[in-house]
């Protein structure tokens, strides 16, 4: 008779909540990384092929489409390697996992419930739907408003904001396109409908991609699901998440980018590599400035070299020289269409931002430049170098970093005052909020104030320490699969941190951090209280670390909510889309329009030509008051010549009645959006202020 085998009991270990909260999961689940790549890879192939036709006047969903699909199935199958796991995934991970989506889409519902209608070209919003719409109506980039009488007549103008004229009298869209054709590809899908919920959508996807970098960053889902929603919920990311603004739609390409970089390995897999600069180069389909981002890839690039140029292996030099070559390769397709675009079809907005740009290319090329030196000087460099004593440095670099980064948010606002371009805006706003008239004051060294503004001071502070930290953890040789994400977001945070290059009005100035700034201090702010749960040798101290990592990531996302929750309705231009419709109905099909304009009684009146080209299907002129009825009399006749009534259009009955008066004016019905969120300049926005919307319309008589 065999005995019966003893077994030892196994010693039960009973976690606090806060251990459990900072466990470490170290990949998110496949099947999370397959919803976010599919769905930023949607953005990016579909964007892609759609941009590639409409730069050259071919865009038609029939042909955007299926190519976009192929596209599409080839980036899946690329970074397919990314999608396993490269070791099993816990329950608990994959219920942050489940419990991230559900934020994601609960965000992105209330976010769809208060979108934006920016049909007026006020701002950079209104340009981009209105240039989706003209896609989705005529297929281009490109429009032709000398039509009919309009070729000959000398007092008709066609420009508009952000609409600008080609020395041969075509109009093109200011901007890069890639947003405009993903918008006017769901408008293909949903009309108007989908246009302007499309954003929202963008959005969650942007928190998702976001979400997985964190994870892969901290290697703790619950720090990565907290510095998701801290994102999620500053003013900025609600603002712009609910109307067409590239940002969004940058921070997915940057962020699923960002993600595939992430590895122990001194670079990923080579198929990998390849699909990271895929999305990387496909920013500047979005943005101009996008280059920016490529200005630390050479510092990436060198230090995976070195890390593997003295190894015995081979395989693993010829595996880091692959990958840098498939990286290049990949940036190379969307940096060139970007480029095209830019270049034909927004040659004014290029041409304007050419210094910005060179100097742009020229960091990136002294990027290069030190990289390659530091490589090739690197055995003399090192047998100086390892003389040093490197916790000392490491100490020493850790405190500067820190130093700078306090100072840059005290002491830079008490001892610099910058200047810029004079903006009507910024008086109005300064002698609003009873501070010194000075429109030429920009504000710029506030930066970091703003950050606290949004963020929180507790966030900030720790960001700030983090940062100091993380260098002096770099320096000692440890958290190197942090290097990817960091160089390609720290150029670009410090270039805006310190000139921001935009108008300076909130919430419209913080357009230049949501990109890289906000998300790289929430992940340096976030990442310190995720390493501060493996402090402490066991009992009370490592539970106090962990107690306390838990109690900031809480006020990390509370900080946002609180002041976000009073102006939660945020919107712009929010009903403005049924009075167009209005004024298109009330004109017919197709029919001739006069914009007249007067600077001192109609402020809206130049945003609204595009508005009727796109929605309208009209052929649109726009005309000073000044100009007098005859020669809008003349128009009239000689557009009834060709069987088509003549209107004018203004968002003021005085305007018509001054040019023609005793003709039937025909008002649309005002449109009030109370949920426009206040202007500011030297406080946070906190409440709203309304906005209101009318057209006329009235049919010129040809006498």
């Amino acid at each position: 008779m065999t005995q019966a085998a003893t077994e030892t009991p196994t010693p039960v270990t009973i976690e606090s909540p806060a251990e459990r909260l900072g466990r470490v999961a170290d990949s998110p689940p496949g099947w999370l990384r397959f919803v976010a790549l599919a769905s930023a890879a949607g953005v990016l192939t579909f964007g892609a092929a759609g941009l590639a036709l409409a730069i050259n006047g071919w865009y038609r969903p029939a042909l955007a489409f299926p190519i976009g699909g192929v596209l599409w199935i080839g980036v899946l199958l690329l970074a397919w390697p990314v999608i396993r796991p490269a070791t099993p995934v816990s329950r608990s991970g994959h219920a942050y996992a489940a419990v991230g989506v559900a934020f994601v889409l609960a965000i992105t519902v209330w976010n769809t419930a208060h979108a934006s209608q920016h049909v007026l070209v006020n701002r950079d919003g209104g340009s981009y739907a209105n240039t989706a719409r003209w896609i989705a109506r005529d297929g281009s980039l490109s429009v032709d408003p000398r039509v009919g009488p309009f070729a000959t007549a000398k007092s008709i103008e066609f420009e508009s904001p952000a609409v600008q004229a080609k020395p041969n009298g075509t109009l093109q869209f200011q901007f890069a396109h890639m947003l405009p054709v993903v918008l006017a590809e769901a408008y293909a899908i949903g009309g108007d409908t989908g246009l302007f919920h499309a954003p929202e959508l963008l959005g969650g996807i942007a928190l998702l991609a976001f979400f997985i970098l964190a994870w892969r960053l901290f290697r703790r889902p619950f720090f990565a699901l907290a510095a998701m929603l801290a994102l999620a919920f500053i003013i900025p990311q609600v603002s712009f998440s609910r109307d067409s603004y590239s940002e969004i739609p940058s921070q997915i390409l940057l962020f699923t980018a960002l993600w595939l970089l992430v590895t122990r390995r001194p670079m990923p897999h080579w198929r990998i590599a390849l699909a990271a600069g895929l999305f990387l180069g496909a920013l500047e389909g979005v943005r101009v400035d996008a280059i920016v981002f490529l200005a630390g890839v050479p510092v990436l690039f060198a230090i995976a070299w070195l890390r593997v140029a003295r190894s015995d292996s081979r395989d693993e030099r010829r595996a880091v020289v692959a990958s840098i070559i498939a990286f290049s390769g990949g940036v190379v397709p969307g940096m060139v269409l970007g480029l095209i675009d830019l270049s034909r079809h927004s040659g004014h907005y290029f041409h304007d931002l050419a210094k910005q740009v060179r100097e742009l290319r020229l960091m990136v090329l002294a990027s290069v430049v030190a990289s390659v030196i530091i490589v090739l000087a690197w055995p003399v460099l090192w047998r100086a170098l390892r003389r040093l004593r490197w916790p000392t440095v490491a100490n020493v670099a850790a405190v500067l970093v820190a130093l700078v980064g306090f100072a840059a948010w005290f002491v830079r606002p008490r001892i610099q005052h910058l200047h810029g371009a004079a903006y009507a805006l910024i008086g109005g706003l300064q002698a609003a909020e009873h501070v010194a008239v000075d429109p030429t004051r920009n504000y710029f060294e506030r930066s970091m104030v703003w950050m606290a503004w949004y963020l929180g001071p507790l966030t900030l502070a720790v960001a700030i320490i983090g940062a100091g930290l993380l260098v002096r953890e770099l320096l000692l040789g440890r958290m190197r699969r942090v290097v990817g994400a960091l160089v390609v977001l720290v150029p670009g945070s410090m270039l805006y941190l310190y000139r921001a290059s935009a108008v300076s009005d909130h919430v419209w100035v913080t357009r230049r951090f949501l990109v890289s700034s906000f998300p790289l201090l929430i992940l340096l702010a976030l990442g310190l209280a995720s390493a501060c749960v493996g402090l402490g040798s066991g009992g009370r101290v490592r539970t106090a670390w962990r107690v306390g990592a838990v109690v900031f990531a809480v006020c990390a996302v509370a900080y946002p909510l609180k002041t976000v929750i009073g102006v939660r309705s945020m919107t712009e231009d929010r009903g403005f889309l049924a009075i167009v419709h209005q004024a298109c109905d009330d004109m017919g099909d197709h029919p001739a329009v006069v914009v007249l304009v007067n600077a001192q009684a109609d402020a809206l009146g130049r945003d609204i030509p595009q508005t009727l080209r796109g929605w309208c299907g009209a052929d649109v002129g726009v005309m000073n008051t000044s100009v007098g009825a005859t020669a809008l009399h003349d128009l009239a006749a000689q557009w009834g010549a060709e069987g088509r009534p003549l209107y004018v259009v203004a968002t003021n009955a005085d305007v018509v009645n001054d040019v023609l008066s005793g003709i039937p004016v025909e008002p649309t019905a005002r449109a009030v959006n109370p949920y426009f969120l206040q202007q500011t300049l030297t406080r946070r926005p906190s409440a709203y202020a309304p906005q209101a919307f009318q057209m006329v319309v009235a049919r010129v008589p040809t006498s």
